[in-house]
């Protein structure tokens, strides 16, 4: 599997499973949040690749971590983002999906970006790749 492959099926999973609020998955497309309601970014980064075997033909452990930023209006406080967080943390914490196996996830309140007040969720996942 591809990084972007692993990227795609991630996206796809947040899209099925998430309609509470809008989606800005696109890093190639401009996106204009909402003027006045809670919106999420989720970025995907792939980390290191390590060989796990000895042997023809090698099988690589390959680790990534996703971020899904949360984005609530100030003045809301921060149990909405928090909140988000949590039911989105469920969506990929511990759980095996078209061969990524994710790992535990961590919201963290994060502080104000513009008018937003930010909460990240956290999490990390890895593939095993023949190469």
């Amino acid at each position: 599997m591809s990084f972007a492959t692993a990227a795609r099926d991630i996206e796809q999973r947040l899209k099925d499973n998430w309609a509470t609020t809008v989606i800005d998955i696109n890093p190639d497309v401009r996106f204009k949040p909402p003027a006045d309601d809670a919106w999420v970014k989720l970025r995907v980064f792939n980390e290191s690749s390590t060989r796990i075997n000895i042997g023809t033909p090698g099988v690589h452990r390959n680790n990534g971590s996703i971020a899904i930023e949360i984005y609530t209006p100030l003045g809301e406080g921060t149990r909405r983002g928090l909140g988000y967080g949590d039911t989105l943390a469920a969506l990929f914490r511990d759980v095996q999906f078209n061969g990524l196996t994710f790992r535990e996830a961590n919201v963290e309140p994060v502080g104000e970006f513009e008018q937003w007040w930010q909460t990240t969720l956290f999490c990390t996942f890895y593939w095993d790749g023949r190469y």
